[in-house]
């Protein structure tokens, strides 16, 4: 995942955290509430690409549970929707078929819920042209079909096929790209602005969280000092930087004459270290995290063969 990436999803998050904690100044704007959570979801739909992109396999029953209350929520909505046009229509075949409750769904097996969630789908499809007017959309249909598609994944659902990395990363950078010049752009932006004269303060800090941060200039260092155990300084010991996931090398140095070493330009992330030489017991740290900006000192003593 490119940095851009990362930071577009930092300024998506703490632009909700503005408005989830001031949501009395759009109170004024009923549907502000309904296109911040459809954001929201979106957000959520993004993590769990990450986490897939990443190859993270940590947090599974955590990110189980959220993707099946967003999944919920979306088909919730569309459900809603459609109810109330069948209602209109005196169709109390297609009403039956979608008369879900939040509490209805949450209360069904987890083995069960995917296929609710994808018959209300499948009825939303149907009556998308006709029925889009009571509340719901073609965007909530294709986010929903991708909350089904990454449940059933966590469950591991023989029938749905693994998500590659590839396409986590096109499906993610799409997710992005509707927030920030539809929803973003396009709505939130310019209900805002109607704001102006009457909440200042709240205008401004929405836009001041509108702006993304580039953390991508700003890379962490790693540098240090390899010894033996009589104090002496270890020429060409190899210090290895890799992903813990993946094995996958990321960085690699060697100490200068004085046992010093520095690595530059280090992504954000959570590593293994090694310190090797070849007359020395190896040494090894995990779970180091790298912070963006920060700078990592090490003085590393390896023990003689």
């Amino acid at each position: 995942m490119q940095h851009r990436d990362t930071n577009s999803i930092n300024m998506i998050r703490a632009t909700i955290l503005w408005c989830t904690n001031n949501t009395s100044a759009t109170s004024t704007i009923p549907v502000f509430a309904t296109h911040l959570a459809t954001i929201q979801n979106k957000l959520t739909l993004i993590d769990e690409y990450t986490q897939t992109a990443l190859k993270k396999t940590t947090g599974v029953t955590t990110d189980t549970k959220n993707i099946r209350a967003t999944m919920q929520l979306i088909a919730h909505k569309c459900a809603s929707a459609l109810s109330a046009y069948a209602a209109t229509q005196k169709n109390n075949t297609l009403r039956a078929k979608v008369n879900y409750t939040l509490n209805n769904m949450t209360a069904k097996k987890k083995e069960e819920i995917d296929d609710i969630c994808q018959n209300i789908h499948y009825e939303a499809t149907i009556h998308l042209t006709v029925a889009t007017n009571f509340g719901y959309s073609q965007t909530d249909l294709n986010d929903l079909q991708q909350a089904i598609t990454l449940y059933r994944v966590r469950m591991q659902d023989p029938r749905q096929a693994i998500i590659t990395r590839a396409t986590a990363l096109q499906a993610l950078r799409a997710q992005i790209k509707e927030i920030k010049t539809i929803l973003f752009k396009q709505i939130l932006d310019s209900m805002v602005q109607t704001l102006r004269l009457s909440n200042p303060e709240f205008v401004r800090g929405y836009f001041q969280s509108r702006q993304i941060i580039d953390l991508g200039t700003t890379h962490a260092k790693l540098r240090g000092t390899i010894k033996s155990t009589n104090q002496q300084p270890l020429i060409s010991a190899t210090i290895t930087l890799t992903n813990p996931q993946t094995a996958e090398i990321i960085a690699q140095t060697q100490t200068n004459p004085t046992g010093k070493f520095a690595i530059y330009k280090i992504p954000e992330a959570t590593y293994t270290i090694q310190y090797t030489h070849p007359t020395h017991q190896p040494r090894t740290e995990t779970n180091i995290r790298i912070a963006p900006g920060k700078e990592l000192k090490r003085k590393i003593t390896l023990r003689p063969l």
